[in-house]
């Protein structure tokens, strides 16, 4: 191979890599988890209730985070994001012929709630779910609760990424129309 030829071969590469990237960022592509949110909800706070685990809420924090929705503190929020009442249950979904557990099936829920600043409910409270089974082993006791401490945490963070994603239809006009209808049922109100 000729000198001119391996220079100009990395050149079409990088060529060729450009086009696929511009191509695949025209179509809409993005990546999983990153939708986008719209920021009509900035500045957004965020309240997660007592028996929420840090998990859950430090998850729920960062997502807003990297969209920058939440408020700065030298900032007054615009909108309230409560999240709390989790809950947690582990059933056996499974039994062996020594009717020992085989399967169990992890369930976390949590409730969430959207308000403007004045106390207009955008998203009325909202009960989200999540669930994952896994196999249990009773000859390996700890690695069963180490199984069932990930399976929790992959749980916990789809729970996170269901609250984020609630908040995605929030633009502008829907923001406004919900608005407008709270205040005509106000004045509806004797």
């Amino acid at each position: 191979m000729s000198l001119r030829n391996k220079r100009t071969l990395p050149a079409q590469r990088a060529l060729i890599l450009a086009a696929l990237a511009l191509t695949v960022s025209a179509c809409g592509f993005q990546l999983r988890g990153l939708e986008s949110t719209p920021q009509a909800l900035r500045p957004l706070a965020l309240n997660c209730g007592s028996n929420v685990p840090s998990n859950v809420c430090r998850e729920i924090r960062s997502q807003l985070e990297l969209r920058q929705l939440l408020v700065r503190e030298d900032e007054s929020p615009a909108y309230h994001l409560r999240v709390r009442n989790y809950d947690q249950k582990r059933r056996a979904s499974a039994i062996t012929d020594r009717a020992a557990a085989a399967e169990f099936e992890l369930e976390a829920s949590i409730d969430m709630t959207l308000t403007s600043a004045d106390d207009v409910p955008l998203l009325a409270e909202s009960r989200l779910n999540a669930q994952e089974v896994f196999r249990g082993d009773e000859t390996r006791v700890l690695a069963q609760e180490a199984e069932q401490q990930s399976v929790t945490d992959i749980v916990q963070d789809r729970l996170a990424q269901q609250v984020v994603q609630r908040l995605t239809p929030f633009d502008e006009d829907r923001i406004q129309r919900i608005r407008q209808a709270h205040a005509q049922k106000e004045a509806e109100q004797p």
